[in-house]
């Protein structure tokens, strides 16, 4: 008896497909833990080169390493710290635009220790300035005959503007004029009379020309300490109605002094800023612009000083001046004069102050 096949009906046996053997495995998860980016850091002290005192409020444009560029001003400790920035050189400039001599300090050198100045020898002041913001390379220029403003402007890559504006803090021509024989000392006048010019003979006769300031390839993760020096400053002109070639004026001294007791200075007869006329015309440099002022006069006979004007802060002796026109003090009258100085004075004034 045939018998049916017992697995005609069962399903056939087949491989597991190929890869379904084993469990797959676990995928391998990216390493996205952040890379480890070392930060430095860089650090700018400015002060002044004589005595290395912090400078404070100056405006310093740094370049990072990364090539971007950011301001900072310095602290009251002269200092300006850039914290988490790339590791390599920094660079360092100021701005010039509307510069002023009051408010420019010239770089002596990045040093740790005092630098003697290239230009040590040069008979200009150094005076404590009214409120610098600025650093430049600033140039002392004694003016030669045939030299103009303009000429000297524009071996600078400036305008004659800006220069006068850096040296005398104004545009003006007449006001320029005022300074070019009042500051630079020019007694000679162009050909149609109108302005001064420059002369050989000049005395001081010097020009301060400045030029931008730039510091570059300065390391990270160190202090730099940048020196710098003052050229400018207050400055005080006093007419006086004392003839100057009268024979009891002759050994007459004029001392200006500051109340708080910084700031001493004695002039003569000698002294007069315009001979020739009947005024002594003396000029004082050096003056702060927070400081109040006393003007005596020592008459030679050996009296008691005569008291000019007694405890006058500069603010309301610069009112007086007509380079200061927007800061003019009529209210200031100097009661305490003595007869003989208290004359009417001439048209330009009985004081002169003003910002050198």
């Amino acid at each position: 008896m045939f018998t049916e096949n017992p697995w005609r009906h069962s399903k056939p046996l087949r491989a597991a497909p190929r890869g379904r053997r084993t469990p797959p495995a676990a995928p391998v998860e990216a390493d996205t833990s952040p890379v480890a980016v070392e930060h430095s850091w860089i650090k700018f002290k400015v002060v002044n080169n004589d005595d290395g005192a912090p400078l404070s409020g100056i405006l310093l444009k740094v370049t990072q390493p990364n090539g971007r560029r950011f301001d900072f001003t310095t602290r009251p400790d002269g200092v300006v710290e850039v914290d988490e920035i790339d590791a390599g050189a920094c660079g360092v400039t100021c701005d010039l635009t509307d510069a002023r001599i009051t408010d420019t300090y010239d770089f002596v050198a990045v040093a740790n220790e005092r630098v003697e100045p290239d230009d040590a020898s040069t008979a200009t002041p150094t005076i404590r300035m009214d409120r610098a913001v600025r650093i430049a390379q600033i140039e002392p220029h004694k003016v030669a005959s045939g030299e103009t403003l303009e000429s000297l402007a524009q071996g600078a890559g400036m305008t004659w503007q800006q220069l006068a504006l850096f040296n005398f803090g104004t545009q003006i021509p007449s006001e320029i004029n005022e300074f070019l024989r009042d500051q630079v000392g020019c007694t000679q006048r162009t050909t149609d009379g109108n302005n001064y010019r420059f002369d050989d003979a000049d005395d001081p006769g010097i020009v301060f020309i400045p030029a931008v300031w730039q510091q570059a390839d300065l390391a990270t993760d160190q202090q730099h300490i940048i020196r710098v020096k003052a050229f400018g400053g207050l400055q005080l002109c006093i007419r006086l109605a004392c003839d100057p070639a009268a024979a009891e004026s002759m050994d007459d001294r004029f001392v200006l002094t500051s109340t708080d007791g910084t700031y001493r200075e004695e002039k003569t007869v000698s002294d007069d800023e315009r001979p020739g006329d009947d005024y002594v015309d003396l000029h004082f440099s050096g003056l702060k612009s927070d400081a109040s002022y006393t003007l005596q006069v020592f008459e030679s006979e050996g009296a008691a000083p005569v008291t000019i004007f007694e405890n006058v802060p500069y603010a309301r002796l610069a009112g007086l001046s007509p380079h200061t026109a927007e800061s003019r003090d009529e209210d200031l009258v100097l009661e305490a004069a003595d007869a003989e100085f208290a004359e009417d004075a001439p048209e330009d004034g009985a004081a002169d102050a003003g910002e050198a």
